[in-house]
């Protein structure tokens, strides 16, 4: 698979004379990001249309990244126009037959996950997510005839406004036959500019193809929120520096959904609120998560003092049920919390912490200061 990752914008609504792309979002540019996404993905190459202002500093940005080309759009033609200056400047016996997948570059929450999701759409479709408020994004219709068409808001009727379901920006089309269709786009929107969103229906006319949508779960949606402002630049970043506080009540129902990714047994949120009635008055059980509202619960993890008759009657931390939302592993979130649990453990009068882990994350924990130490036995009932 190839990935196509538009960076052409001039980004004039960030108001700032580093290109849009290049922000940071928790230490990493928005550009590098998705290229690493791409690269954990195993995409085979990655093609980056670039404007002549910011190509020098993107390609600076990414010296370290393999396997990378930039391509330059020369004016801001839309991203229909960046995909004819893909096709114009590659050379197409290596790629005609290879899947395409485009997205933005103003995307930095796209995961290696979410690229593996629409590979299975093969060989033609789009990624959308239901939204309350759908203001600003291009909705996805369906027709009568089933067939999809994708319109810009700027371009929305009264009716069409009303639509929930929303385009994600991402998209997976078939070398050859996005090829021909391309030639066909025309500039006949509010705009003025070449849409990519209008390959989607010619691919349908003319290549006789069915464009099949991956739909993200309510919960998964946040991935796809792009940048355009330094307000949103801000709203994103801040999801890597909250701080944890002890879980709070209104978030409860958002816990099992969390929990799942520690078992495979179901979690019944009736039977976890019912735990939590017991036990949130106890001082031994400290649970603490992290929230915010595009997202959600970020991370939980619960420390229990456990009093023993060692070191002169003192107690022991033991930590559990530590957890960090499936998309936002390694970003320094499970980091966080654990010197949380740990530093809460000491003010608390334990003489030590004691945690289990799966092999796969020995290492992580050793970085944290642990050290393996005996060998635990249990019986499962």
């Amino acid at each position: 698979m190839i990935g196509i990752i538009l960076a052409g914008g001039r980004g004039t609504r960030m108001n700032s004379s580093i290109p849009k792309v290049l922000h940071h979002i928790n230490g990493q540019t928005m550009i590098e990001r998705i290229v690493r996404q791409m690269q954990l993905a195993a995409f085979d190459k990655i093609f980056i249309i670039v404007n002549p202002d910011n190509k020098d500093a993107i390609d600076a940005n990414l010296s370290s990244c393999e396997s990378i080309s930039l391509i330059v759009q020369e004016e801001p033609k839309g991203t229909g126009h960046a995909i004819m200056c893909f096709f114009k400047h590659i050379d197409k016996n290596d790629l005609c037959s290879q899947s395409l997948l485009v997205c933005n570059g103003d995307t930095p929450l796209l995961r290696h996950s979410l690229f593996t999701q629409m590979a299975s759409l093969y060989p033609f479709g789009l990624c959308a997510f239901a939204k309350d408020d759908p203001t600003g994004y291009g909705r996805v219709i369906v027709g009568e005839d089933h067939l999809l068409t994708i319109v810009e808001e700027k371009d929305c009727n009264r009716q069409q406004k009303l639509v929930r379901l929303c385009n994600a920006g991402i998209y997976l089309f078939p070398f050859d036959a996005l090829e021909k269709v391309i030639p066909f786009l025309v500039a006949n929107n509010q705009q003025r500019e070449f849409y990519l969103t209008d390959a989607i229906r010619l691919l349908q006319d003319r290549e006789n193809l069915k464009c099949n949508i991956l739909t993200l779960d309510p919960h998964d949606a946040f991935m796809v929120e792009g940048i355009n402002s330094p307000k949103e630049l801000a709203s994103i970043d801040s999801i890597f520096h909250l701080e944890f506080a002890p879980l709070r009540r209104d978030h409860l129902s958002s816990i099992p959904s969390l929990l799942s990714r520690l078992s495979h047994c179901p979690y019944d949120a009736t039977v976890f609120l019912e735990r939590f009635k017991s036990i949130e008055n106890d001082p031994a059980i400290k649970i603490y998560t992290a929230y915010h509202p595009m997202v959600g619960l970020i991370a939980m993890g619960s420390l229990y003092i456990l009093r023993k008759f060692a070191h002169s009657a003192s107690s022991v931390g033991q930590i559990e049920d530590v957890v960090v939302h499936r998309h936002l592993d390694n970003e320094g979130i499970g980091t966080k919390l654990i010197t949380l649990l740990i530093r809460v453990a000491r003010e608390s009068g334990c003489y030590k912490v004691v945690l289990t882990s799966a092999e796969g994350n020995f290492l992580f924990y050793q970085k944290l200061g642990f050290c393996q130490h005996h060998t635990q036995f249990e019986i499962r009932f």
